[in-house]
């Protein structure tokens, strides 16, 4: 019986775990932007797996109740970390940006809310 425990017990640890293959934040200015202003946004990225061969040209960015004006190209700022930033037009009260990425390691699809103000 103890064999048949410690295997099940080692066969749940090696399960690949659901951790994804990337994280994605947004940084929101330090003033809450007003609907129809202008405002800068920066957008972090993290590889959880170091070795990822996808470039990050492959990171997918679509406005909602927002325009996106400029956008700089991703910059590495740390081990494994990038962010771009974005001049954005808040058109809505209800904002977000939808962030997808799609990989053989699990990607990403992430919808990151802003926060605005009337």
């Amino acid at each position: 019986m103890k064999i048949i425990l410690t295997i099940l017990i080692l066969s749940a640890l090696m399960l690949p775990s659901s951790a994804r293959a990337c994280e994605i934040v947004l940084r929101e200015p330090g003033e809450v932007p007003a609907v129809h202003t202008e405002t800068t946004l920066v957008m972090e990225y993290h590889q959880t797996h170091r070795n990822c061969s996808l470039p990050l040209s492959t990171i997918k960015v679509k406005a909602e109740g927002m325009t996106i004006l400029s956008a700089t190209s991703w910059e590495e700022t740390g081990a494994n970390t990038f962010q771009c930033t974005f001049n954005v037009k808040i058109d809505e009260a209800d904002c977000a940006l939808r962030v997808r990425r799609s990989c053989l390691k699990g990607g990403m699809s992430e919808k990151l809310s802003v926060q605005t103000r009337e």
